[in-house]
């Protein structure tokens, strides 16, 4: 038999036992989640199967002869994928990657190392953190996919004073000639047709202000015919080898045949190109197949652009909605205004967005020096309302920045959506799209046009120097002062860590549950983010920067204006640019009719048990039976709610992702002040807000007292050194 009739018939085999084993996976990820010590030995095919013993632990509710069948299954496939292993190996592999549980696809999968890794914020009372999968070598990633009520993004127009960013090579042109372009040079490689060698512009390239940040990149290339192969390498980047080692890739978009960004289909290569430690230099190299027509222009970036033209498009886009959307306008209050003008004299936008309910016909003050466009109201003061204040991009290079903010701004828009309708009761959001706007628009990566990082001066932001800083943090501190700020969050990026997390700060006794809190629920509610990645410690609040140790988190705006205000609720969250770390068990969304026929027979049944229909509630939950159908199964629900996630493989991010992170931020609020109608807290084994609670306060103490005793060890190791000297 050849082989390849060999592992066509191979694959059939598995094939044929994927249900059996998916029974047996089932029922064993149903135990690891309600008893972590039970042995969880299915997790692929070719693993060892499951006993009996294993499957039946914790799951009274199944019946003995499914158990059975379970197990005998389970183990037939395995037996089955061993012998099929070493042909399936040796064979093409063209299957698509596993669904993710989001009904998105999955990247890759991942290998346990068993590596543990120290918990960042357990100093500040955090919970002990689980061991580490690293991922195994990723194949190519999929599409990226952004579903967002968004029009695409506009094509690039030359700006006039930029003209001089084009060159011509032969029959090939390169432009960097338009908004958040950056690209300073480039050649061809000699004697290698479809070979370049590309440079970029630092941030403040060519002036007193210039810097050492050199990672984004933006240009768009013409004149490659349909199937030609071009290979660009750029020479002088800053070093990002943990960004690349997890299979990062540039994006590209064909114009106008795509309207959405992909990653290019090859993975890269890169290296070090010198030692000294002043200037590192870092070289990466990327291949494309065009498979568009030589009219085309074709755009490659470091990650899916976000510039203030197409920030402007979009909010004019959905004035244009509202204005012709009557219905929608009387449902939703939205307002544009001009809060400052940056040093370069672009406009700082603020939005207000909120239901009309508790509008008063007294309006919120003028500050001085902010609002300029004097003909423009400022919007009413809505009574028994608390401010949501969001801001994002204080960092141009940052664009996943952008994309959260997106998602957030979808997701207030929507009309139906009883979720974002309790949020528009219960806040009123200010948002911030850009706070950099000058820096965005030239394709910096961290700088201002001063060649200062504008997240390190909210302590003492000078209004000439820092005019955008300056505005927000008056803003944020009026609202304070009349005790109408409940949140703030600034979203970034991180090149670094994997996932998205958020940066608190170190609070004392309940306030820090509080402000853990926040950070449980978002898990809860996002399968991307990662509660021990988030960190809550004293050093995170006064870190001095690598690259400028004259300046540190101190003035950053999650630090300066927690002291400034004494609000709990103050944070910086972040998310990779390219993937998760792990991937959260997302519980089904509860139907609000369900939990009103709860509570009414809670009312008429014995406490022993309601222990116990809460009890088999919560491990049937687990499964994914009835409650995903019954999500499914109601239009409502499932036309706005993600589904729920059972998947453990790290996913890669793209815009689709980053915003179902910013509405996570949102959701995670209407948990913390119980106004969700669509809450997932009650298939948790958390029940309620309450156990959440009670969770956190648990882990905070037990980190507590575990850095208690570390100290008492070094000092008694300190007295011990100092007897014997």
């Amino acid at each position: 038999m050849t082989n390849q009739n060999k592992s066509r018939n191979s694959g059939a085999k598995v094939a044929g036992n994927n249900s059996s084993l998916a029974l047996a996976q089932k029922l064993m990820n149903a135990v690891h989640d309600r008893d972590p010590k039970v042995p969880f030995t299915c997790r692929s095919i070719g693993n060892t199967a499951p006993t009996t013993t294993q499957i039946k632990a914790g799951l009274p509710q199944i019946s003995k002869n499914q158990v059975r069948e379970a197990a005998v299954a389970a183990s037939q496939a395995s037996r089955n994928s061993i012998r099929a292993s070493s042909v399936l190996s040796s064979a093409p592999q063209n299957k698509p990657p596993a669904s993710n549980g989001e009904g998105r696809s999955s990247s890759f999968n991942t290998k346990s190392t068993g590596r543990n890794t120290k918990n960042p914020w357990e100093a500040a009372g955090g919970a002990k953190r689980d061991s580490v999968k690293e991922s195994a070598p990723p194949p190519p990633p999929p599409s990226i996919r952004n579903d967002l009520p968004l029009e695409p993004p506009i094509y690039p127009e030359t700006i006039p004073s930029r003209k001089d960013s084009a060159w011509n090579i032969g029959k090939y042109s390169f432009r960097a000639d338009f908004d958040s372009a950056n690209l300073a040079k480039i050649q061809p490689v000699p004697d290698a047709p479809g070979e370049f060698e590309v440079w970029t512009v630092p941030d403040n390239g060519g002036n007193v202000y210039e810097s050492a940040h050199r990672t984004w990149f933006y240009f768009g290339a013409k004149g490659f015919s349909k199937g030609d192969t071009a290979t660009f390498s750029i020479m002088n980047l800053n070093r990002q080898s943990k960004l690349y080692n997890h299979d990062m890739r540039p994006v590209y978009r064909a114009h106008p045949s795509m309207n959405r960004w992909d990653r290019i289909m090859f993975p890269v290569s890169f290296q070090n190109t010198d030692d000294d430690e002043q200037e590192r230099g870092f070289k990466l190299t990327f291949k494309h197949k065009f498979d568009s027509s030589e009219d085309e222009e074709v755009f490659f970036a470091f990650c899916e652009p976000y510039s203030v033209a197409d920030q402007a498009a979009c909010l004019e886009r959905i004035e244009a909605e509202l204005a012709r959307d009557t219905e929608k306008a009387e449902k939703i209050y939205y307002k544009r205004e001009c809060l400052c003008y940056s040093l370069q004299r672009r406009k700082l936008d603020l939005i207000t967005i909120t239901s009309h309910d508790g509008a008063s016909t007294d309006l919120e003050d003028r500050l001085p020096g902010l609002f300029p466009d004097t003909t423009n109201p400022r919007p009413p003061i809505f009574q028994n309302k608390k401010v949501f204040f969001i801001s994002s991009r204080v960092h141009p290079g940052e664009t996943p920045a952008s994309h959260m903010f997106n998602g957030i701004l979808g997701f207030l828009l929507r009309s139906k959506d009883p979720r974002a309708i309790a949020a528009r009761k219960h806040f009123v959001f200010k948002l911030i799209p850009i706070l950099n706007p000058d820096g965005v628009s030239l394709g910096h990566y961290r700088m201002d046009t001063l060649g200062r990082n504008l997240n390190r001066f909210y302590d003492t932001p000078s209004p000439e120097e820092h005019p955008t800083i300056h505005a927000v943090r008056s803003l944020i501190l009026d609202y304070a002062e009349k005790s109408m700020l409940d949140i703030y969050i600034d979203l970034h990026a991180h090149a670094n860590k994997r996932g998205c997390f958020l940066f608190g700060n170190a609070l004392e006794g309940p306030q820090q549950v509080e402000n853990v809190l926040l950070a449980k629920l978002a898990a809860i509610n996002c399968p991307y983010f990662d509660f021990n990645g988030c960190d809550f410690t004293e050093k995170n609040m006064c870190m001095k920067d690598r690259r400028d140790p004259q300046v540190s988190k101190e003035g950053s705006g999650r630090v300066a204006l927690y002291r400034a205000t004494g609000i709990t609720h103050i944070y910086t969250c972040e998310t990779n640019y390219n993937t998760s770390r792990i991937h959260n068990i997302i519980a089904p969304v509860k139907d609000p009719k369900e939990i009103a026929q709860e509570k009414k027979e809670a009312a008429v049944v014995d406490k022993a048990e309601a222990a116990t229909a809460r009890r088999n509630s919560f491990l049937a939950s687990r499964l994914p039976s009835n409650k995903d159908k019954e999500q499914v199964q109601n239009p409502e629900i499932s036309r706005h709610a993600s589904p729920p996630s059972r998947s453990r493989d790290p996913i890669k991010f793209g815009a689709e992702e980053f915003a179902q992170m910013g509405r996570t931020l949102v959701i995670a609020a209407l948990d913390l002040r119980e106004v969700n109608p669509w809450s997932r807290i009650p298939n948790t084994e958390f029940r309620n807000l309450g156990g959440v609670r009670t969770w956190v306060s648990s882990c905070l103490r037990s980190a507590a007292t575990r850095k208690e005793i570390r100290a008492s060890i070094r000092a008694a190791q300190a007295a011990a050194r100092d007897e014997d000297d």
